[in-house]
């Protein structure tokens, strides 16, 4: 395991539930984490590299004397995003809107 690898499996990404205080910070987080992660397992990164947070795109990533973009994006089926919403509005008491159309309190 390289330096970057060892620091990359020490850090300790927290991502509160939908409906708690999420932000898209916590899952861009997330998600650069998880790819790093994967990216050194598979020995896909060279080493020394570097990653700055920008805002577009979301992150830079420079190694072996290249730059690379990368774009965060959740991906979620719509249907099962009305349906947490839907979950998180009744356990909460939250209101909602659906498709920027409808507003409903649970």
């Amino acid at each position: 395991n390289s330096v970057g690898h060892t620091k990359i499996k020490q850090l300790k990404i927290v991502v509160p539930p939908r409906g708690k205080e999420r932000t898209t910070d916590h899952c861009e987080q997330w998600q650069i984490y998880y790819l790093l992660k994967c990216l050194f397992d598979h020995g896909l990164v060279c080493e020394p590299f570097r990653l700055t947070k920008r805002e577009s795109p979301d992150f830079k990533v420079e190694m072996s004397n290249l730059a690379y973009g990368i774009e965060a994006t959740e991906a979620i089926n719509l249907d099962f995003k009305v349906y947490l919403s839907l979950i998180i509005a009744m356990l909460f008491g939250t209101h909602l809107c659906l498709n920027g159309e409808i507003k409903v309190k649970v």
